[in-house]
């Protein structure tokens, strides 16, 4: 079950104009996005490591927008496809963000080749904080022994 667009829906269902959904998971959101795509009122931003698993989210369609990353892309260049992802999420002026929150672009997850640092979730979480914005966000994936600690440093910043 894809519980980010479910919840999506359900805020689109009661009554929300626009929803963005933020996904800085380090794979594509191919299922969110085969479930948003073309439907009026939301954004789905997908910031991933490509090529990877599952091979999709190359290119941009609609209100489906993809920014991604090569494999062991330097930091900078990681970061600022993060940040035109959430420029584009601000941009769109919704009313609720979703966030598919995955950890594996973390520099040391064993099954991705990211190369994010816990401070780099931290400014994340501060763009959330900062951005005002009504958000929920659903862990997604994380496979580090650090995991508790990523968790940590976003959900801190964002609470500020």
């Amino acid at each position: 079950m894809n519980q980010i667009a479910v919840a999506a829906l359900a805020a689109r269902q009661r009554g929300l104009a626009r929803v963005a959904v933020w996904d800085f998971d380090a794979h594509h959101g191919n299922g969110t996005e085969a479930i948003l795509a073309g439907r009026e009122g939301f954004l789905f931003a997908s910031v991933h490591q490509s090529p990877g698993y599952p091979g999709t989210g190359t290119r941009s369609i609609g209100n489906c927008r993809n920014w991604p990353v090569a494999p062991h892309a330097p930091r900078a260049i990681h970061l600022e496809a993060l940040l035109r992802s959430w420029d584009a999420v601000v941009g769109f002026r919704p009313e609720l963000v979703l966030v598919s929150a995955g950890f594996d672009a973390y520099a040391r997850d064993p099954i991705t080749a990211m190369t994010l640092e816990q401070e780099d979730f931290s400014e994340l979480g501060r763009w959330l904080r900062e951005s005002g914005l009504p958000a929920a966000a659903i862990l997604e994936g994380g496979y580090s022994p650090d995991l508790p600690q990523l968790i940590d440093a976003f959900l801190s910043a964002w609470a500020g």
